[in-house]
């Protein structure tokens, strides 16, 4: 028993876990689907929507936002010290739309992270009895909003939180965005947030929080996690440890976003946050390389060794032949969650690739937050050092 023969063997065999929890995750996910059925009489939520230097995607998400059929509503747009031209956007939608206030965000104090510091801002405004947390890369199909407070007051969770379809434009965000999001998937956070016998599993989306004012601000709010870069997750996490209800959907149907638009902006909005994920964990971090390594590049590796160096050995557990069921199962799983991030069928050779991108953000996320100089977003950095910008 040679040591490829076992390598093979190792990563036949994490692949397969890997596609039977994706597929676990495929099947059980519960899906929000877009609904109407709201009372007139529903309470007045208040959307509030930080905005730094977005020109790109601001008026498609504020359109988006006042064009919902949910009958209350108010959309508050901080501007986060805009340099581009997100201010005279939002200014002649501002004067089309009576329910649209821009504030700005004024100097980002000591101590708070640019987008908290702008929730706390446009939170001084607000009038509604629920709050709607999004963030500008993203678009809402008209019922988002109504489908979202049904299904919360339905489950009675006092936080709601979707995970978006990704729109796709660009070569590096087909090839990375797949792994990435589809390697994240598969832990499925969705069943365990959800579920009250996992109190230490908390999780949301920012960039879809839909939440009861009276529970957010008995919780502190974000000026409770105003240090937080990954301010979603720990906001999340005492929601859940004051004993409240959360609700974690596939929000695939309601809500899209594009991320990132070039590999660049992948490597730092992805480095930003996954050694945080990995609650700063050498062994963690460990543990995660070696697994997106295995079920992201082994198998195609294993495949170009075994056609250099052995050939096709004619055995019933040939390696050969083991690596390509591998990748056919692999392949197979990314196809079954289309819907999540829908690519071209060409761009499924490219997976070992956006494996060596997730784990070069891995590496750089665990570097930059342990022995750089924090990390950067929006502009200004984060980390070891007070905000700049």
């Amino acid at each position: 028993m040679n040591i490829f023969w076992i390598m093979s063997m190792v990563t036949a065999f994490v692949v397969t876990v890997f596609a039977l929890r994706a597929a676990i995750f495929l099947r059980r996910c519960p899906v929000l689907r877009p609904t109407d059925a709201v009372p007139p009489d529903a309470p007045l939520i208040s959307i509030i929507l930080p905005a730094r230097n977005e020109a790109a995607h601001i008026e498609r998400c504020v359109r988006s936002l006042l064009a919902q059929s949910y009958p209350q509503l108010e959309v508050i747009v901080v501007d986060d010290g805009s340099s581009d031209a997100t201010p005279a956007i939002l200014a002649r939608l501002a004067a089309s739309d009576d329910r649209l206030r821009v504030v700005r965000g004024g100097p980002l104090p000591r101590g708070w992270t640019g987008k908290n510091h702008a929730i706390a801002v446009g939170m001084q405004h607000v009038r509604g009895a629920w709050l709607l947390f999004v963030d500008a890369d993203v678009s809402l199909h008209p019922s988002a909003l109504s489908a979202a407070y049904l299904a919360a007051r339905a489950h009675g969770a006092a936080m709601l939180s979707l995970w978006a379809y990704q729109e796709l434009g660009s070569f590096w965000e087909r090839v990375a965005q797949p792994v990435i999001v589809g390697m994240s998937h598969a832990i499925d956070p969705f069943q365990r947030t959800s579920n009250r016998r996992y109190p230490n599993a908390a999780f949301a989306n920012g960039k879809f929080i839909l939440a009861e004012r009276s529970a957010y601000e008995h919780v502190g709010g974000h000026a409770a996690v105003r240090e937080e870069v990954l301010e979603d997750q720990v906001l999340s996490g005492r929601f859940k440890h004051a004993g409240y209800h959360m609700l974690m959907l596939d929000g695939t149907q309601v809500l899209s976003t594009r991320m990132y638009t070039s590999l660049a902006g992948i490597w730092e909005g992805w480095s930003k946050n996954n050694f945080l994920t990995l609650q700063r964990s050498f062994l963690m971090l460990f543990g995660s390389v070696v697994a997106v390594y295995v079920i992201t590049i082994s198998p195609f590796l294993m495949v170009l060794w075994a056609l250099i160096e052995f050939k096709f050995s004619q055995q019933v557990f040939d390696p050969l032949v083991i690596n390509l069921v591998a990748i056919l199962v692999l392949l197979v799983t990314r196809w079954r969650a289309r819907y999540y991030f829908d690519t071209p069928l060409r761009y499924y050779l490219w997976h070992p690739i956006g494996g060596l991108i997730f784990i070069g953000i891995f590496l750089n996320s665990a570097y930059q937050h342990t022995w750089g100089h924090g990390v950067t977003w929006k502009g200004r950095r984060y980390g070891d050092v007070d905000p700049i910008g």
